[in-house]
């Protein structure tokens, strides 16, 4: 199986893609055909976060048409798990839930995301994408087409790949100048943190108080 060599060529095709990216949006399309062909397997999502909303977002393009999925990042979803723990998940049946147990007691496979896989997903290699001790998204693999799971070369090759794209969701978030948002100049001076912020809002909620008063 090609998953069970380090296929240089396509390591380089993959990377190459995303160092030409302009934008999240296109390396969330443009490099999953080379890295089903890495890992021989019938589907891959590439998920971003949503730091505001807390959640996992990718998008798919189908004909003229683009489509936005989003899972929170919590133990409702395998990608929302891993990314909750930040650990990767090497996943033999997806529907066993004694084995979602072994990696989190709240994992659980979200049903109505089966569809992208066309209502059979069973085997899934889920890696956190993370640079700087930052969560930047989740690479998800799911079923190969020999119908074999996934091995320990495939797991080397998920880790090579999650760090390429890691890298460049941390470019993009470093180096693409962001729209201003309403609290941005504190943060870009050091005045408030985003903990700090967090805080802030949960105070406001409970007290009834405007966030800004706060």
């Amino acid at each position: 199986a090609k998953s069970r060599i380090y296929n240089a060529d396509l390591v380089h095709n993959i990377s190459q893609s995303l160092h030409s990216a302009k934008n999240v949006d296109q390396i969330l399309m443009r490099v999953k055909d080379d890295i089903l062909e890495l890992f021989d397997a019938m589907h891959v999502t590439i998920y971003a976060v949503d730091e505001d909303k807390n959640e996992l977002y990718s998008k798919a393009k189908s004909g003229e048409s683009v489509t936005e999925i989003r899972v929170p990042i919590s133990g409702e979803s395998i990608a929302g798990c891993v990314a909750m723990q930040q650990r990767m998940a090497n996943i033999e049946n997806v529907h066993d839930l004694e084995e979602l147990k072994r990696y989190h007691p709240d994992m659980r496979f979200n049903e109505s995301l089966d569809k992208e896989a066309e209502g059979h997903s069973k085997s899934m290699l889920v890696f956190p994408l993370t640079n700087k001790d930052n969560l930047l998204g989740v690479l998800q693999i799911i079923n190969k087409k020999n119908g074999e799971c996934f091995d320990g070369m495939d797991e080397k090759n998920a880790f090579i790949i999650a760090e390429v794209l890691a890298l460049s969701f941390y470019n993009q978030k470093k180096f693409v100048k962001q729209a201003p948002t309403k609290f941005g100049y504190l943060f870009e001076q050091g005045i408030v943190t985003k903990r700090e912020l967090v805080s802030a809002i949960t105070k406001a909620r409970t007290t009834g108080l405007d966030l800004e008063m706060v």
